[in-house]
């Protein structure tokens, strides 16, 4: 019998988001340092990472240095924004 649309549908909104392991281990203390938080594409994630991390360790404390890569990545995204906006204005 096969499923309808909707159920793999469903599925695909309710998969989550996948945290990198590397990450993981950071955000549980078992690493330090996590090279790969300050890379692409996984620092401008950060915050979503940390929100699903923290729905699952609600008492977890934030690692050293993450909230000023949050907040690094958030005005690296408007500034981006703010770019595109720029030369969607520029004639030619």
């Amino acid at each position: 019998m096969t499923l309808s649309k909707k159920v793999y549908r469903g599925r695909k909104k309710k998969a989550g988001l996948a945290i990198p392991v590397w990450i993981k281990r950071w955000f549980a203390g078992e690493i330090s340092f996590c090279y790969h938080a300050h890379t692409f594409p996984y620092a401008g994630h950060l915050d979503e990472y940390w929100q699903a991390w923290i729905e699952l360790h609600p008492d977890s404390t934030m690692p050293e240095g993450l909230e000023r890569m949050m907040v690094r990545a958030k005005n690296h995204r408007e500034f981006i924004k703010k770019q595109g906006a720029l030369n969607d204005g520029d004639s030619g």
